[in-house]
């Protein structure tokens, strides 16, 4: 399904600078309506990308790094205009200072730190997912400032949220 257009641009961060080794995930549709990934990029030293070959539709882009806030950016356009054979779309990217969620999850009498748990990070659309280690540290990073409901689920247990509570409504929100 890929065809012979293009998205690419230079990713900064918030003083202007190139940021490398950054990724960039294509994915076609909207943001969390998924139709499977269509193709990733990465930053070379100078902050530059370029992500394809793709169809020419609709893409959301999903720009990823440790460092900064993973950023969304939704209906990016790729079409290939008369003008340009190689349909390229050119889109420059300012990222922005992430921050970050921790804990652990714990269960049992001592309290110990439990492995391989689902532990989920939501504010509004923005989901961010990880999972706890072997003594059940987790950490989200990379996310924007706002207020996250955590949850953690796993088979065997039931889904419980951040303090200790049983359900979502009565979930308390992390900022």
């Amino acid at each position: 399904r890929s065809g012979g257009w293009y998205i690419e641009g230079v990713i900064t961060g918030p003083g202007g600078a190139p940021v490398d080794d950054v990724w960039i995930y294509a994915d076609e549709g909207e943001t969390y309506i998924r139709n499977g990934l269509d193709a990733t990029g990465r930053t070379s030293e100078d902050g530059t990308f370029r992500v394809g070959p793709l169809v020419n539709t609709a893409f959301t882009l999903s720009i990823r790094t440790s460092d900064f806030d993973c950023t969304l950016i939704d209906k990016v356009i790729v079409v290939k205009p008369p003008a340009s054979p190689t349909g390229t779309v050119n889109l420059p990217v300012q990222l922005e200072q992430g921050g970050l969620i921790s804990g652990r999850v714990m269960s049992g009498s001592p309290a110990k730190g439990i492995g391989s748990f689902y532990v989920s990070s939501i504010s509004g659309d923005l989901k961010s997912y990880s999972y706890t280690s072997g003594t059940g540290h987790y950490l989200s990073d990379a996310l924007p400032a706002g207020s996250y409901t955590v949850a953690c689920d796993n088979w065997g247990y039931k889904p419980q949220y951040f303090d200790n509570k049983p359900d979502l409504k009565s979930a308390t929100k992390v900022a």
